[in-house]
C-alpha cells in the first residue's frame, strides 16, 4: 500500500523542466531559456541544463559556445524557477 503513494511522491517533489528551443537574435546569436515548476534543482543544476543545450547547439553546428550574459530568478521549491542565456556560437 505504501508503495503507490511513494512514487507520487517522488514525481511530485521531481519538478518540471522545460528548455526551449535556441532563438536567433542576432547574427550567430541566440538566446536558450529555461523553465522549472517544482523540485529541488538548484539554480547552478538548472543553468547546467540550460547552458548544456546552448552547447550541444553550437556543436551539432561544429562550433562552440560563447556565453555572452546569463539571467535567473526563482526561488528553490517555493517559487517557479526561470533562467536565460544569450550565447554565441562561434
Amino acid at each position: 500500500m505504501r508503495k503507490p503513494f511513494a512514487i507520487a511522491a517522488i514525481i511530485s517533489l521531481s519538478g518540471c523542466v522545460t528548455v526551449t528551443a535556441p532563438v536567433s537574435v542576432g547574427k550567430d546569436t541566440y538566446m536558450i531559456g529555461l523553465g522549472a515548476h517544482g523540485g529541488f534543482s538548484s539554480d547552478a543544476e538548472l543553468m547546467a541544463k540550460t547552458l548544456k543545450a546552448a552547447g550541444d547547439f553550437c556543436a551539432a553546428q561544429n562550433k562552440h559556445i560563447e556565453v555572452q550574459s546569463t539571467s535567473a530568478k526563482g526561488v528553490q521549491m517555493w517559487t517557479p524557477q526561470s533562467n536565460e542565456v544569450i550565447f554565441k556560437c562561434v
